[in-house]
Order: C-alpha cells, then structure tokens, then sequence
C-alpha cells in the first residue's frame, strides 16, 4: 500500500531485480508493479489464493513486507501459517524486525539505503509467474476459500483496475 501511496514502484521493481527474489503482492496491493519490469510472481490471500503463491510466501527463509498493512483482509485467512516474527516489516515510518523496532524511517529511504548497499542473495533464484485463479462456477456447491479469489479475479477481469487514492 505505501510503495504505491509514495510512489516508490520503480525502486521497488529495482530492488527486486537487484537482489533476484521474487515479488509477490497483498490483497490490498494487488495491481502493484504490474507495469513495471519486476518478478511479480502473484497476490498473497492464503487459503484464499494460488497454492503456488501461498507456498512460495508461507514457505520463506524470510519476507521483506515493504508498506504492507497487516490486517485481517491481508493476512486474516493465514494468520498461523506466515511467522511474522521471520519478517522484516517496514510500515508507518518505522522497520520492525521479530521483537526489534527502529523508528523514524521513512520507506523510500529504507528502499533507496537498499538498493545503494543490497546484493544479491547466494541462494536467491527465478520463480515464474503463476496464473490467478479464474471462473468462479455457479453450481451450487458450498463456497471454497479459493471462490473467493476465483470470484474477485473474474471481477477484476470485468471491470479492470479499481482507481487508486493518490491523496491520503
């Protein structure tokens, strides 16, 4: 959410590249970096999602969560399979590493430290893209958790990119 509000995709993107790991959105980013030349892999919904993507996240040495809100519509169906205490979480103007808290700094500076003294990862590798899960059937069965990302993604499909609030 914050590297769009900051506009901080482009850095983002290179930071990605730079350091050869595989990008993967929120919910509430979804649509991130889809235009710019990063190694989007897909969004993060848990149950909900891609088992694919679900995997690659749950599944993670580590995650970097660059501006992600953690929230109940982020995280709420996966709360006890992501260990955020493995995470570095940068939000709010403040880097929270396990029980580790820095105040007072700003994402795009933490990105733009970032991508002047990261290198790449050794163990670091290329994930494909994987495709969303789409076609939501109206056959009367009890709702999957993965109906509800079938659902959103036919709904994406229909009516494109929802705007986004640049002014908050």
């Amino acid at each position: 959410v914050e590297v769009r509000r900051f506009g901080l995709e482009p850095q983002v993107a290179a930071l990605a590249r730079k350091l050869r790991i595989p990008v993967v959105t929120s919910f509430m980013g979804r649509g991130l970096l889809e235009d710019a030349d990063a190694p989007l892999v897909g969004t993060y919904i848990g149950l909900a999602g891609t088992p694919d993507v679900s995997r690659l996240v749950e599944e993670s040495d580590g995650l970097l969560l660059l501006g992600v809100i953690v929230s109940d519509t982020n995280f709420g169906v996966s709360a006890s399979r992501v260990d955020l205490r493995r995470a570095i979480l940068a939000l709010d103007g403040q880097v929270r590493l396990g029980f580790h808290t820095y105040e007072s700094i700003p994402l795009a500076s933490l990105v733009e430290a970032l991508l002047v003294n990261a290198t790449p990862l050794a163990r670091a590798h290329a994930v494909s893209p994987v495709e969303a899960a789409r076609g939501l059937a109206k056959d009367g069965a009890p709702v999957e958790p993965t109906d509800v990302a079938r659902g959103l993604n036919d709904l994406m499909d229909a009516i494109g990119r929802l705007p986004v609030a640049t002014d908050v």
